[in-house]
């Protein structure tokens, strides 16, 4: 599938922690581009951003970053990525786990899909 594709398939489906959310988003990514299900282990297991939390540390880890790094490896440079590639942004709300699309990035936020500057990659991965 593209990546404009699915974009479009996931622009209006509603943000719902647990089954819809940023990680989860970016995980599903990954798995229609032939990547094993990432968040296999996350999916359904909270209801909230404060579960969220909770389930990531119940699995080992501090941070989103420290998942994403144990799971996809070394995080790379913005200036290395590709498009496609999975982002760590920092944003206004904390950190947002989102898909570099070259000019910008797409991420899934509880108003829903939501475009931000490159400027906002920490770290990305592609995959």
């Amino acid at each position: 599938m593209s990546l404009t594709g699915f974009i479009e398939l996931y622009r209006y489906v509603a943000f719902n922690w647990g089954e819809h959310d940023c990680c989860l988003f970016a995980a599903n990514w990954l798995a229609v581009n032939g990547v094993a299900d990432l968040a296999a282990e996350f999916r359904g297991k909270y209801a909230t951003e404060l579960g969220a939390m909770r389930a990531i540390r119940r699995a080992g880890f501090a941070t989103i970053s420290a998942l994403l790094e144990t799971k996809l490896g070394p995080g790379l440079s913005p200036l290395t990525l590709t498009r496609g590639a999975v982002v760590l942004l920092d944003t206004p709300q904390g950190d947002v786990v989102g898909i570099y699309q070259g000019h910008d990035c797409f991420a899934l936020a509880q108003e829903g899909l939501v475009s931000y500057p490159k400027t906002h990659i920490k770290m990305g991965w592609n995959v």
